[in-house]
Formats: structure tokens, C-alpha cells, sequence
């Protein structure tokens, strides 16, 4: 039997994660509704992607009782109200990343999906994508031998957008861009670390972070260096983990990669196509993310092995707590 989804939010985002369950086996994937604020973009939406049902408001939606895991892609300051709305009516949930905008958020909605016994995943697509199988597979075989450190960096000319210099809107660049990197070093590098020492820059004339380059220090002398800036056009946005014994280069764009160098060799993994225009590239990638989803909904999963709670909770400490040192040193 097909998952039942409920998409929340008819954005870019929506569209590029919609497409791929439109594009998938019709036995594998069903979207059954989708809701925006506005009704007749909701609408537009849905007859886009050939939906049955189109609301104007997210309690709606939440109300189908059709509906068996919501993905949530409205922007990230009202994904803890949709996160309770929705667990609160029984619907698993997928939530575009970052989870909250605060740790405390953060607890209180994965305290609530395990009250509530249900599936709850913050949405990093990038863990999900073939490369990154190939590098989980390729450090746990000791290709590289123990792995010591992980830079990776994101840079991207976006400090024009509204919403990132509104701090209202979740503006910033930590939560935009900066969690990437971050998640990447939470990737192998579990827990919290022993130090985090971040510094940046605002945006221009704002009070929300523009840059910041983070340096985190975990047990075993491991270390990572992340970076991230907004006013940069984007360059060799690459991620790499080094090892006792060699090197793994994710290239760039390495957020939703399909090529990786393993010790100089270069392995290539193209995407699954789609059969609708995408807003973002390489967003056919969602095709892993949905199918995981899918599988552990199936298995009866509470959360996914590929991000986990404790993921999640760790990975917003460290960017909380990098927030707090870019804003005082600039």
C-alpha cells in the first residue's frame, strides 16, 4: 500500500519534494492533500501535481484522517507550531530542516512525538543521498583509516532575500545555510563537543548573522572546521573527512552531492529523474529521503536511523551555541 502524504506549505521547497513523490511509483507514494494559507495557491498546487484535495488552512489538514505522514515545508519560525498541530492529530511528520530555531523548541517538539508514539524527522535530505552511503560505507570499511577532522563549508549569495536579514522571518544564515555544514560533522562526530569556538559577521545594517566559521573539538583529538557565509557567490561549497590513512572529498555542491573522490577516485551517482520542473538543483534527491521515510513507517520506526532525535538535539546545541559567540563578537 502507497504512504499517504500531506504536504504543508505550497512553496518552492513543497514543489521540488512533491515532484518527487508525484514522480514515484504510484503503489510507493500517494499524496492525498496539500494545504497553504493562501487557498488558491493551495489549489494551483494541487492541480499541478494532480492532488484530490486542496485546503486554505494547515488545521485542515490535519484534520484528513487519509492522511498518514505530513511534510512540512513552510519557512522554519512556524515549524514548531506545525510540528504540535500536526502530531497532535495523529500524523507522522517530516519537517524541512532545521527542526526549530531553538534547542528548547527543539526538545519540546521531539518530546511530544514520543508522547505521542509517532515518526518525527528533521528533513537534512543531504544524509539520505547515494554519496552519502558510499561515505558512511566507505569510513565504516576503514578506507581512511580513523577518521580525525571534517571541513566543510557553504558559501551562497543570498543576503538580498528578505527573508534572510528579517529575524522574524528566521533570517540568518546559520539556520539557512550554516546547519549544513553543522550536520555534516554530526555525521560521524556524535554527541556534543568538548568546545565550540565560533566567530562571524552580521548582515549588513541587520541584526541576524551574515558569516561564520566554526571550529569544534570532540574527544579522541577530533576535530571539525565549518564555514559559512551569505555574500559570497558560490564557490567550491566541497566537504572533506580525513582519516589516519586517507581522505574522503565530497564535492560540491556537497549539500546534495553526486560525486565523491575516496582517496583520489572519483565515483559518480546520478539522481533518480523526475518528471516536473525543480526549483533547486539536484532536488530529485528527495527521492532517497521520501523512500526512507516510507521504510521506517513500515517497520514501525518512532524516528530515522539516518538523523536521529539525538541527532537533531545535537546539532542545534552546536549552532545555538556558535549563534550566541558570532552575534557577541561582531
Amino acid at each position: 500500500m502507497a504512504t499517504r502524504w500531506g504536504i504543508c506549505s505550497a512553496g518552492k521547497i513543497s514543489n521540488d519534494f512533491t515532484a518527487c513523490l508525484a514522480s514515484a511509483p504510484v503503489t510507493e507514494h500517494k499524496v492525498v492533500a496539500v494545504a497553504a494559507r493562501n487557498v488558491d495557491k493551495a489549489k494551483e498546487f494541487a492541480d499541478h501535481f494532480g492532488i484530490p484535495t486542496a485546503y486554505g488552512s494547515y488545521e485542515e489538514l490535519a484534520k484528513n484522517s487519509d492522511i498518514e505522514v505530513v511534510y512540512i515545508g513552510a519557512i522554519h519560525p512556524s515549524h514548531k507550531e506545525l510540528c504540535i498541530l500536526f502530531l497532535n492529530h495523529g500524523k507522522h511528520v517530516v519537517c524541512e530542516k532545521p527542526l526549530t530555531t531553538t534547542l528548547k523548541d527543539t526538545e519540546e517538539v521531539l518530546r511530544l512525538a514520543e508522547e505521542k508514539n509517532l515518526f518525527l524527522a528533521e528533513g537534512f535530505w543531504t544524509r539520505y543521498f547515494p554519496v552519502y552511503e558510499e561515505v558512511r560505507s566507505q569510513v565504516a570499511a576503514g578506507a581512511i583509516g580513523e577518521l580525525k577532522a571534517v571541513h566543510a563549508r557553504m558559501n551562497h549569495n543570498n543576503a538580498h532575500v528578505l527573508r534572510m536579514n528579517t529575524r522574524e522571518l528566521g533570517g540568518g544564515g546559520m539556520l539557512d545555510l550554516g546547519c549544513y555544514p553543522v550536520q555534516t560533522a554530526n555525521l560521524f562526530f556524535k554527541g556534543r563537543p568538548e568546545v565550540i569556538k565560533a566567530t562571524g559577521t552580521l548582515m549588513p545594517g541587520s541584526d541576524v548573522d551574515g558569516s561564520g566559521t566554526i571550529v569544534l573539538k570532540y574527544p579522541g583529538n577530533k576535530t571539525a572546521t565549518l564555514e559559512y557565509h551569505t555574500q559570497i557567490a558560490d564557490a567550491n561549497n566541497s566537504c572533506t573527512f580525513m582519516g589516519t590513512k586517507g581522505t574522503i572529498e565530497v564535492l560540491s555542491p556537497f549539500w546534495c552531492a553526486t560525486n565523491v573522490k575516496i582517496n583520489g577516485t572519483e565515483k559518480n551517482f546520478p539522481l533518480i529523474p523526475v518528471n516536473y520542473k525543480l526549483n533547486y538543483g539536484n532536488s530529485n534527491g528527495f527521492h532517497y529521503e521520501a523512500n526512507t521515510v516510507r521504510q521506517c513507517l513500515q517497520k514501525g520506526l518512532k524516528e530515522s536511523p539516518v538523523i536521529t532525535h539525538q541527532d537533531s538535539r545535537d546539532i542545534m546545541y552546536i549552532m545555538e551555541e556558535a549563534l550566541k559567540q558570532i552575534v557577541a563578537t561582531d
